[in-house]
């Protein structure tokens, strides 16, 4: 029999998971869930009733016993007076389990280990996705025993695998996103993010490396450059969300469609660069854009977009707006 993972006084959740899961494969959890009670045998008790009332005392034990067995000798000093395994059970989790404001601390701590990471020249792929998938599930049991549920998102088991891809086009780093798409060429238009981003949009909207965006819609067709994320957004709409206007030029120089794209609310990327109030990329979309059916200069989407323009204070282009609705009607 694998003898249990042993608790030092560190790394209790980790523990925890470790050692339900032995429990479990020894059919004892239910001893430690629940402080059941064996009440004694009626007169005259049939076999199976004698079968099953040892059955559990037997269980009862056999749970305390693997608890003792699985602790350090000065945390066994701590819980040997303690009468059943539940009992064990909850003093380790109260006395080990750590408040909020710490287990808080640990994630953060977890998260700024994860975004030092760097892939190595000589490692590999597999290497590198194992390295960070270690931190995220340290993350994710932390937040399995905390208050922070946000970050389970972010620990999607399908994102999980594309950590090292998205890393590398926040931080334009090209080398390491190379070596991922020749790997492997469906990462190109692999959904990295709980938000379904591409490595194009993330690059575009982290802002560190226009050569890294160059690179990336160099090896991509035209048509997969509108690929949308989880809100119908274009890697342009994430340009004019970010105000990055150099990745905006380079992308329509390739698909000057991507101009007319609507994302999930109906909002072009020159609407959304005037709500995040990108003057210069506001500037370069208005020039670009096309007024044709159906129009992002005409009824509700033109009131739409003077609306932004008057909230971003571009007054200079509200009156270029105005002239162009006054030619609509």
């Amino acid at each position: 029999m694998v003898a249990p993972p042993v608790f030092d006084g560190e790394d209790y959740q980790v523990w925890a998971v470790r050692m339900e899961a032995f429990l479990e494969a020894c059919d004892l959890w239910d001893a430690v869930e629940e402080d059941y009670e064996v009440p004694p045998l009626p007169g005259n008790p049939t076999v199976a009733q004698i079968k099953t009332h040892k059955e559990r005392k037997t269980k009862k034990s056999k749970a305390k016993n693997c608890l003792f067995a699985a602790v350090s000798s000065t945390i066994f000093s701590k819980i040997m007076t303690l009468g059943s395994a539940k009992a064990i059970w909850d003093f380790l989790k109260n006395e080990y389990k750590g408040d909020e404001r710490i287990k808080g601390m640990k994630v953060l701590n977890l998260v700024r280990e994860f975004e030092m990471q760097h892939m190595k020249e000589s490692e590999t792929v597999k290497a590198y996705v194992d390295r960070l998938s270690g931190i995220a599930n340290k993350v994710r049991i932390l937040v399995n025993f905390c208050s922070l549920r946000g970050a389970q998102e972010m620990m999607d088991e399908n994102v999980k695998h594309c950590l090292p891809l998205y890393k590398a086009a926040l931080h334009g780093d090209w080398d390491t996103a190379k070596r991922i798409f020749d790997s492997d060429s469906n990462a190109l238009t692999a959904n990295i993010s709980p938000i379904e981003e591409t490595a194009l949009h993330a690059s575009i909207c982290a802002g560190h490396s226009i050569e890294f965006v160059e690179k990336l819609v160099d090896r991509m067709p035209a048509d997969e450059l509108g690929i949308k994320n989880k809100f119908g957004e274009t890697p342009l709409h994430a340009a004019g969300v970010a105000g990055n206007t150099e990745a905006a030029k380079v992308l329509v120089k390739k698909n000057p469609r991507l101009t007319q794209e609507r994302n999930s609310r109906n909002d072009t990327p020159l609407h959304l660069a005037a709500a995040h109030a990108r003057k210069e990329t506001v500037q370069y979309l208005l020039s670009i854009t096309q007024d044709e059916d159906p129009s992002p200069f005409a009824d509700k989407d033109g009131v739409k977009l003077l609306n932004f323009l008057i909230t971003a204070d571009f007054y200079s282009y509200v009156h270029y707006h105005l002239y162009l609705i006054m030619n609509l009607l």
